[in-house]
């Protein structure tokens, strides 16, 4: 949860702005996609990112396939949300903002997952967008 509070403060920290708009809207417009990744989609993914990922890790058995079965439609119903957000848009505002990244970085976790991406268009397309940046490719080592 603090990631985010991270990102905004060393975006606000930028002169020019370049991740963070400075009028009070549009940076609220950013604010509340970093709230809602926060709040619905990560939560959502992080569902069967544990079950896949995590639960055996911690000792915590196998994962449970009634959990994932279980937690799917959620994470289908934020996945549509975000695809209707982005359609004709590069990015989830009108430019490349930290709410991009926040966002990117819990929807490229879903490839990790088995969560198919292949019904959300406009989210594959941003997507590759923001992975194909070499900000991305330099700093994302999964």
């Amino acid at each position: 949860w603090e990631s985010n509070a991270i990102m905004l403060y060393v975006a606000s920290l930028d002169r020019q702005s370049r991740l963070l708009p400075t009028e009070p809207m549009a940076r609220a417009q950013v604010e509340r996609w970093l709230f809602w990744q926060n709040a619905h989609l990560g939560p959502a993914v992080g569902k069967i990112n544990y079950e896949k990922n995590f639960k055996a890790k911690m000792g915590s058995g196998a994962p449970d396939p009634r959990a994932i079965a279980e937690a799917m439609p959620e994470v289908e119903r934020f996945l549509g949300v975000l695809n209707t957000a982005l359609e004709g848009k590069p990015y989830i505002e009108s430019k490349l903002t930290v709410a991009d990244f926040a966002l990117a970085t819990t929807v490229s976790v879903c490839a990790q997952i088995d969560i198919s991406l292949s019904s959300y268009p406009n989210i594959n397309r941003w997507l590759t967008g923001i992975t194909d940046r070499p900000s991305w490719k330099n700093s994302v080592k999964w």
